[in-house]
């Protein structure tokens, strides 16, 4: 059984002057159907209870002819750079969001994206605690950054029952400080593509404070243009197993069917900065043919 090309998304009053490419990325996990679209700098974020252990994800690039910081009526989103990094200001954040879902991508010029193995994306995750925070200040500091590095940004509103409120981004920030960790960390394949290996801990170029459980590993997997993959919850390891996991899930959903098809692996360090945890990608393997 094929995955739906559809995807469900939030109503985003914006300008698309043209679409560049339409790929898709569907993920799975346990409990929560997750749907999410990037468009040059959007990135839609619904959730709906689902007892298989799926997450789907949207992508889509399009090219905007001007740089907006506000995608939606009398929400407000602005980023400046700060010596911490990049300082998120909301304006008249809804009274009934439960939920922002804040994501940051690096990606150069992002008119020249074609594939999401291209983006370098962190997330947050703001809920319970952490979103009455933001509410009472309406400010994010977002300090995983590298002086001179465009930086996208998208936050995703939603209430009690994951349903969307709205969207807000701005398209482009560039800092001039903040915290980063030094290139050379790899993600290595074994030799039956069974298994991923950082070569080591992230070092980060000020001491930072690093969640319970540090590591997230995801899968893509790609469709004729839909990426289908796995993800477990966190762990502490720079070593993940996605064999069998992700074949077993596929089977049991009957989601692909049996083939060689190109696939990459991510990684994510957990960071919690000022009572936000953000998943910070630090690596990903070079596409590989994944045989199911």
């Amino acid at each position: 059984m094929k995955p739906s090309r559809k995807i469900a998304t939030a109503d985003i009053k914006m300008k698309v002057h043209s679409i560049r490419k339409m790929p898709i990325i569907v993920v799975l996990k346990k409990l929560k159907l997750e749907v999410m679209m990037y468009t040059g700098g959007i990135f839609m974020h619904q959730i709906w209870n689902y007892k298989k252990t799926i997450l789907v994800f949207g992508f889509a690039l399009a090219v905007f002819g001007c740089a907006s910081n506000k995608a939606q009526p009398n929400i407000g989103l602005r980023a400046e750079a700060v010596t911490e990094g990049i300082r998120l200001t909301f304006d008249n954040i809804p009274a009934e969001t439960a939920r922002i879902f804040l994501s940051v991508s690096e990606s150069g010029e992002i008119e020249n994206v074609t594939s999401p193995h291209e983006l370098i994306s962190k997330y947050s995750d703001i809920r319970d605690n952490s979103l009455e925070q933001v509410k009472q200040t309406g400010i994010v500091i977002f300090p995983f950054v590298k002086s001179g590095q465009k930086y996208t940004i998208h936050a995703a509103f939603q209430n009690e029952g994951f349903e969307d409120i709205a969207s807000v981004y701005v398209q482009e920030c560039i800092p001039y400080s903040g915290i980063y960790f030094g290139n050379g960390i790899e993600l290595s394949l074994n030799e039956t593509y069974s298994s991923v290996t950082l070569s080591s801990e992230p070092v980060f170029s000020t001491e930072v404070e690093y969640a319970s459980l540090k590591y997230n590993y995801r899968a893509s997997i790609d469709w004729e243009g839909v990426n289908i993959g796995a993800g477990e919850k966190p762990i502490n390891a720079l070593t993940w197993n996605f064999e069998p996991l992700i074949s077993d899930a596929l089977k049991e959903g009957g989601h692909l069917a049996s083939g060689n098809y190109p696939a990459y692996i991510t990684a994510f360090c957990n960071i919690i900065y000022d009572n936000l945890t953000w998943e910070v990608e630090i690596a990903k393997t070079n596409v590989f043919t994944f045989s199911l």
